[in-house]
């Protein structure tokens, strides 16, 4: 019988990288950009346990997309996530969960959540609660 595993998908914006840190100059120093060293620990930490996926779904244009990958492998994320996938509306990312078999999505943008179904869990990101990430993920 198949290993049955939970996948979990992360946004960037908001998640992965602070708001701040998408501000005006984004564009021009996203190089120097690094994830928070707690959600680092908690995405490391779901990739080596055998239970998880871990998939990005988030929403960025061409130009953006390329820098977020530029970031992720920056900071040894490329290849740690099973998947990443950009769209272009927020409205195509319940259903590129629910395609993707998403247990669990985690945004920072209660609207967002509010489009996916009552199957895939919704945990609204609020940085001030990353200590209780993964108890979440878990519940």
């Amino acid at each position: 019988m198949p290993k049955k595993f939970k996948t979990i998908a992360f946004d960037i914006g908001g998640v992965l990288l602070s708001e701040v840190e998408l501000g005006p100059k984004f564009d021009d120093r996203h190089m120097e950009i690094n994830i928070d060293p707690k959600m680092l620990e908690i995405i490391k930490f779901l990739a080596e346990d055998a239970r998880y996926k871990i998939i990005i779904i988030s929403k960025a244009f061409p130009k953006t997309s390329k820098k977020f990958r530029e970031i992720l492998h920056m900071n040894g994320l490329d290849i740690v996530f099973d998947s990443v996938i950009f769209c272009e509306k927020i409205e195509e990312k319940a259903e590129i969960a629910k395609v993707m078999k998403v247990n669990v999505m985690i945004d920072d943008r209660q609207a967002v959540l509010d489009l996916f179904p009552e199957e895939i869990k919704t945990i609204l990101f609020k940085q001030e609660e990353i200590g209780d990430l993964l108890a979440n993920i878990s519940a």
